[in-house]
């Protein structure tokens, strides 16, 4: 999965946040993680920076007026480079100077442009649309293979669906279980003072189940997206593009009043339940230490559950 790393001066976080927010919304679809250091003073900061780093494929430096002078950002850069992260240099300002470090090397310098930001990200990871369709037909030596190809990813897609409706299934059916347990040892009462740490135990892994979950449906929707851009591609080459046709029809996804994507909504499905987990420890934690000393037993009241 590729991650991405965005170095810059703590006076750009303004800028910095609308390209951060432009990433999560626009690019999640290619990328996984988006790592940022957000503390100034932190005296670990070179250790916390370099873990985050190591995860990276690809260094985002966001160029403003002051970027070439600072010392943690040219330490940030050198590392980089040490460890083969391919640099993206975006510019909030044509006026601004680019490190030196970055001068004899194949770093993309870029505007601050959302189209430019996409684009270069999409030519680091070799995603670009002409390079795809280019590996793709080239890697077919016999073009009589080309619908054998289609079908096989069109099947494959289909898969992919069928999975993710199993892995809903299976959370669901779990995070059920793990809530009907929580409200039947709350309802019935336990006596030992102390037991409501194991509700708390239950709640927590059902919030890790949450985050699995969310993970999973990510990653479900990362993979039908490269699988449905493949399918695109291989319908050039076909006497019809059915697929092509509904996508354009749905405005190319590029207007939710026509079309949201699935994966969108259906991710924020775990946060709902998270939140569920989260607003019933609460509730538990204020029970418990607003008991007094006499009180030996957890019994609530019908109207929590």
């Amino acid at each position: 999965m590729n991650k991405i790393f965005i170095s810059y001066n703590f006076k750009d976080k303004a800028e910095v946040k609308k390209i951060k927010n432009f990433l999560k919304k626009e690019c999640n679809q290619f990328v996984s993680k988006i790592y940022l250091f957000e503390k100034i003073h932190d005296k670990n900061w070179k250790s916390k920076v370099s873990k985050k780093l190591r995860r990276c494929d690809v260094l985002i430096l966001i160029v403003g007026e002051n970027t070439y002078l600072s010392e943690n950002i040219l330490w940030e850069i050198d590392f980089a480079k040490n460890n083969n992260l391919k640099i993206i240099a975006v510019q909030l300002g044509t006026e601004y100077k680019i490190p030196a470090l970055l001068e004899k090397s194949d770093t993309i310098v870029i505007p601050n442009e959302n189209r430019k930001i996409k684009e270069a990200i999409k030519k680091v990871f070799d995603l670009d649309d002409e390079f795809i369709e280019k590996q793709l037909i080239n890697s077919i030596e016999n073009k009589s293979y080309l619908y054998e190809q289609y079908k096989l990813m069109v099947e494959t897609s289909e898969r992919l669906v069928e999975r993710r409706s199993k892995t809903n299934t299976f959370f669901l059916s779990a995070n059920g279980l793990l809530m009907t347990a929580l409200g039947l040892l709350t309802k019935s009462g336990i006596e030992n003072k102390y037991s409501f740490v194991y509700l708390i135990l239950i709640a927590l892994v059902g919030i890790i189940l949450c985050f699995s979950w969310r993970s999973l449906l990510i990653s479900y929707g990362q993979l039908n997206a490269g699988k449905f851009k493949i399918i695109l591609i291989l319908e050039k080459y076909l006497p019809s593009s059915i697929f092509n046709a509904e996508w354009k029809s749905l405005a190319e996804g590029k207007n939710k009043k026509i079309y949201k994507s699935f994966t969108a909504s259906e991710k924020n499905v775990p946060l709902i339940i998270l939140f569920v987990y989260i607003i019933y420890i609460i509730f538990i934690l204020i029970f418990s230490l607003t008991q007094t000393t006499t009180e030996r037993s957890l019994i609530w009241p019908t109207t929590y559950l």
